[in-house]
């Protein structure tokens, strides 16, 4: 039986397999456009975690893998709820385009928020997801 997503998100030693995967298929996928200067990181918005935040520690070792630049708090969300949680914008990257970084993704209902927010800002999305519990 594989490790419960507690056990997986509390384990320091998670941190580099999951930015290492991510960088990696970032890499394969974008080429030399991410060393273009057009691409920065991001993640969702925190909710229950605020401090030692997963997916912000993930994001921070791709930025230094990748070189490219990290925000860590794009977005603010004002509920902890999961489902049409409602986001507020408090850092717009520079950059035209943004990988969105979440750690986990249970319903979608996350990209679906910023993507709705970044977009009519003129901003192109790419979504990667550490783990996602939809078959």
């Amino acid at each position: 039986m594989g490790r419960t997503l507690t056990e997986i998100k509390s384990d320091p030693a998670e941190i580099p397999h999951f930015a290492e995967a991510v960088s990696d298929f970032l890499v394969k996928m974008l080429g030399p456009s991410l060393c273009s200067g057009h691409w920065c990181i991001c993640t969702s918005p925190k909710r229950r975690h605020k401090e030692k935040n997963f997916a912000s520690l993930i994001c921070e070792e791709i930025h230094k893998r990748l070189n490219i630049p990290f925000y860590e708090d794009v977005a603010f969300c004002h509920s902890r709820q999961r489902i049409n949680a409602v986001f507020t914008l408090n850092v717009l990257p520079n950059e035209p385009n943004v990988i969105v970084f979440d750690d986990f993704v249970t319903t979608g209902s996350t990209l679906k928020g910023m993507n709705e927010l970044l977009r009519p800002l003129g901003k192109t999305l790419l979504f990667m997801a550490g783990i996602n519990n939809k078959l």
